[in-house]
């Protein structure tokens, strides 16, 4: 009004023409704010829903009367139970953000009603988990097909990734239910992506029948008659459910997997790897690292033999896979004394041709056996009674990969 005053006395028709401008230049930067706001709320939607896909795990755990039978003179159940701790502990250190939660049956009462989701799937929860599953005890009977059916409310449909359901049990249904049409409708209706059966202490024609479990989603169907054997089975399922980029497994010269150390660093760097371990599970390390390039140092556990394997280019989504090669020669000694009876308190000392030990043995196992690389060494033996020494000088590795040597110490 006060702009419009000024004008008023030179011409009205410009003052009207002036407010229905400023009117119009107001609306339009209304609306262009309008255009603004809604571009940052539908681009906000569109980041959300490009979170990064995340692995949802139900473990059902069958806490059934039964598991109360021994194996090797030990419950099911408390087998079980360390393989479980195993099984969680090895998730979490190749995968700390996968969701876990925990299904059991049997151990309120011996109704077919029994399965309760004791910890609803989310991160973060590994000693909850172990908790849980350290306080079961075995009671009821084994109803897989409703447990199956439940666990389908039991996942965040709405989170993108994968929805693994891993099946513990040491026995049928014992419900009167069919746990392979519950399979076959958890898979057609896309709520799980694998159903993985581990069968404890089964005969192989009871664990025949829990096959349609797993077969509609192409999971695994695993049978364990020990404790070795189920924490194998869990191993191999860790496998197939966590994502890895980069696998490492040492080798002999005859192309045996051994067992070796590893540290994963920086391209060009010798200090704070990004992954250290060894290759104790199935014989190779399984990791998931940053996109990127890796110098991989690789000590064989054995013969602490150190190799490099450089520049290893490591993709965000598929394996890279990278074999390393140790040569390994076995020498047994065997340390007699001067009447030609084995004497085992020696003292064994293993030398490189530059002077520098390698290893000590000592042979209270009535002889010494080590582990070395291809190579010519020298051998100081040491009577532990009159503390005299004697030697193997050359001991030649090169082409042999099995030799035995005696010696006779005072």
């Amino acid at each position: 009004m006060w702009g419009c005053s000024l004008l008023h006395s030179v011409d009205i028709s410009i003052c009207g023409r002036y407010m229905i401008a400023m009117k119009i230049k107001r609306l339009m930067e209304m609306a262009l704010l309008a255009v603004f706001l809604l571009f940052l709320a539908v681009g906000g939607v569109q980041a959300q829903g490009k979170k990064a896909p995340i692995t949802q795990i139900e473990i059902i755990f069958d806490d059934s009367g039964s598991m109360w039978g021994q194996i090797g003179g030990k419950a099911k159940v408390d087998i079980a139970k360390e393989a479980f701790g195993v099984l969680i502990d090895d998730i979490f250190k190749k995968q700390a953000d996968l969701e876990i939660g925990l299904r059991v049956y049997g151990h309120l009462n011996k109704r077919c009603d029994n399965s309760v989701l004791e910890v609803p799937i989310g991160k973060g929860q590994q000693e909850k988990l172990k908790v849980v599953v350290a306080g079961l005890k075995p009671l009821g009977k084994t109803p897989i097909t409703y447990s199956l059916e439940k666990s389908a409310a039991d996942f965040d449909q709405k989170k993108t990734g994968d929805r693994i359901i891993v099946l513990l049990t040491d026995g049928i249904e014992s419900c009167d239910g069919d746990p392979c049409a519950a399979a076959r409708k958890l898979q057609a209706a896309g709520v799980v992506t694998k159903i993985h059966v581990v069968g404890f202490g089964m005969k192989k024609s009871e664990l025949d029948t829990l096959a349609c479990i797993a077969a509609p989603s192409k999971g695994l169907l695993i049978g364990a008659s020990s404790a070795g054997e189920l924490r194998k089975a869990f191993e191999k399922i860790v496998d197939e459910t966590v994502r890895y980029n980069l696998e490492i497994q040492a080798v002999d010269d005859s192309d045996k997997a051994i067992l070796a150390d590893y540290s994963v660093y920086p391209a060009g760097k010798t200090v704070d790897p990004v992954a250290q371990g060894d290759t104790s599970m199935d014989q190779k390390a399984l990791l998931l690292v940053p996109a990127g390039t890796y110098d991989i140092k690789v000590i064989n556990g054995q013969t602490k033999k150190e190799l490099w394997l450089k520049g290893v280019a490591v993709d965000k989504k598929k394996r890279t896979v990278r074999r390393v090669a140790f040569g390994e020669r076995k020498l047994k000694l065997i340390c007699k004394k001067t009447d030609g009876t084995i004497n085992s308190l020696c003292e064994v000392y293993v030398y490189d041709k530059a002077g520098t030990e390698l290893m000590y043995r000592d042979t209270s196992m009535k002889y010494a056996e080590m582990t070395l690389e291809p190579g010519v060494y020298d051998v100081k033996v040491i009577n532990y009674d009159s503390k005299k020494e004697g030697w193997l000088k050359d001991i030649d590795l090169t082409s042999e990969r099995k030799l035995t040597k005696e010696i006779v110490v005072e």
